[in-house]
């Protein structure tokens, strides 16, 4: 995947292909005679949405041709293959109990961090390892808070995308946060790994001195 050559604001003008083949073609031989693109033009997107039902995941493209001023065309592409429905199979409803678990889990560590810091007061933040439970917890909610929002969403785009089978489904900017939703996950595992590493190092050494 090549980059883009720069980045580009929400104006523009948008055009809706067709349901079908003919119908595409149709309008995009429309737009050519009427001369959609003109010197002005620096940008196309052409945006669309895939989705495979048998292992339940949304592709997000985005196929873009720059036209810079020194002339010429470049173009690139952007792929996002993401999960948006999250329970649907009884593993799925599996995972659902684990991160409510997850969250009673989160609710009681952060009662704790917050009597600590109630009785240390600042020296509290002195600790490396006391800053890294705490951002470790800001991570964590920031990821409840989005899985909760992702799949508010998602139902709302699917019951107007069943409305109105014609309109284009705006996953775009939900599959860019599930990208990043992933990686915040990524780096909340691996921040807590590195605690309960780091916890059961002091263990041993303390055994090893016993």
């Amino acid at each position: 995947m090549s980059g883009q050559v720069s980045v580009y604001g929400g104006g523009g003008y948008v055009k809706n292909l067709g349901a079908n083949k003919t119908d595409s073609a149709q309008i995009m031989d429309n737009l050519k005679q009427n001369m959609w693109l003109d010197r002005g033009t620096r940008a196309v997107f052409l945006d669309f949405t895939i989705y495979n039902a048998n292992i339940n995941l949304f592709c997000t493209v985005r196929l873009i041709t720059e036209f810079p001023p020194t002339g010429g065309v470049l173009a690139s592409s952007s792929f996002r293959t993401v999960k948006l429905i999250r329970y649907l199979t009884p593993m799925d409803y599996f995972v659902l109990a684990c991160e409510i678990i997850f969250i009673l889990f989160l609710v009681y560590y952060s009662i704790e961090e917050a009597l600590e810091i109630k009785i240390h007061k600042l020296k509290y933040f002195t600790e490396v390892w006391n800053v890294l439970d705490i951002v470790t917890l800001l991570i964590a909610y920031i990821c409840v808070i989005f899985n909760i929002y992702r799949v508010v969403r998602v139902s709302q785009l699917l019951d107007s995308l069943l409305a109105n089978g014609t309109q284009y489904p705006e996953f775009d900017s939900l599959a860019y946060w599930q990208s990043l939703f992933n990686n915040a996950i990524a780096l909340t595992a691996f921040l807590c790994w590195i605690r309960v590493s780091f916890s059961f190092s002091l263990f041993e050494i303390y055994l090893f001195f016993i």
